[in-house]
């Protein structure tokens, strides 16, 4: 399990290692409604060059699951 930090302030929360240069990104927020700021650390990671990773995931407070784009939408419940 990494973290991973820009200097411009960026931030992932977690980032789990799945080989072949693959960091699975992961943010975890409390809030239980989704807006689209949510999104802005991941799209920003999933969009640096180079970056061979093409999917992440948000857990939030919320009950819904969802998909959206490259971003797997996970209730806090679906966490195990």
């Amino acid at each position: 399990l990494y973290f991973w930090q820009e200097a411009k302030g960026q931030e992932i929360d977690v980032m789990i290692d799945q080989g072949q240069s693959l960091l699975l990104p992961i943010e975890v927020k409390s809030t239980q409604t989704l807006n689209q700021k949510l999104f802005d650390n991941l799209n920003y990671w999933l969009n640096i060059k180079q970056n061979p990773q093409t999917k992440g995931c948000l857990v939030y407070g919320g009950k819904e699951w969802q998909k959206r784009h490259d971003v797997e939408v996970i209730p806090w419940y679906g966490v195990s």
